[in-house]
């Protein structure tokens, strides 16, 4: 899993805070109750995403493909969760292929399913 930017800001603000309590060392019990809280949130964070279902994709294209001809490839996502999902949608392609729109970022709503342009 790679680690939202709110985390990551979160960490780099513990970073300074820890900093500043080598100024203000009576600061520390309520530093380590901070940190404390923001680990739990986390951990719960951490936990939910695991629980979180991915949405299934299908991919359409003709049965076959003639060289030097460009085709549209139709992707289909769908997914049965009560969350909005935000996404980026990319197919993986050979690098000397020329291909255009990808990744595009979709927004999936509960329950549906959505064709990216």
């Amino acid at each position: 899993m790679i680690p939202a930017a709110r985390l990551l800001n979160v960490s780099g603000l513990f970073f300074a805070a820890g900093l500043i309590l080598a100024l203000y060392p009576g600061a520390t019990p309520f530093w380590w109750g901070a940190l404390g809280l923001a680990a739990g949130l986390m951990f719960l964070d951490g936990i939910m995403a695991l629980r979180l279902s991915a949405p299934s994709v299908q991919r359409k294209l003709p049965s076959s493909l003639a060289l030097g001809v460009n085709e549209s490839v139709h992707l289909r996502l769908q997914h049965s969760t009560t969350k909005t999902l935000t996404v980026s949608v990319y197919d993986h392609h050979p690098m000397a292929m020329q291909v255009t729109g990808l990744p595009q970022t979709v927004t999936v709503t509960p329950r549906r399913s959505i064709a990216p342009v």
